[in-house]
């Protein structure tokens, strides 16, 4: 018999929510446009420092179902990946996902940082 628990979930939402092909095809989906690999990756980092309400309330329920199990350990460490910002955003929302990502003025910043070193 096939037993998904909360934890299960956790683990292939948090891989899946990371995961290259994934954030690529979100931003696509929101006609986002993304010219280079420095920009990709900072649209990344930003998608993944915001959690809308229903993805935060996962964190929060897996953390406590190992506290409930008695793995305190295992529960710090899921809200130990919380993001710190929560965000409304649904995935669909072009305008508002290509203004959190904001990747022009990002992606330069960070170029520029690494043509000074």
């Amino acid at each position: 018999m096939n037993e998904w628990t909360l934890s299960n979930i956790f683990n292939f939402y948090s891989f899946l929510r990371k995961h290259p092909l994934v954030i690529r095809q979100r931003l696509s989906d929101a006609h986002v446009q993304i010219g280079s690999t420095e920009k990709f990756l900072v649209a990344a980092r930003r998608l993944e420092a915001h959690v809308t309400p229903s993805e935060r309330r996962l964190f929060f329920r897996t953390a406590s179902a190992h506290l409930a199990s008695g793995c305190p350990l295992l529960a710090l460490d899921v809200l130990s990946r919380l993001p710190k910002a929560l965000s409304s955003i649904a995935v669909a929302e072009s305008s508002t996902l290509s203004s959190l990502v904001n990747i022009d003025g990002a992606a330069d910043k960070v170029i520029g940082r690494r043509q000074r070193m």
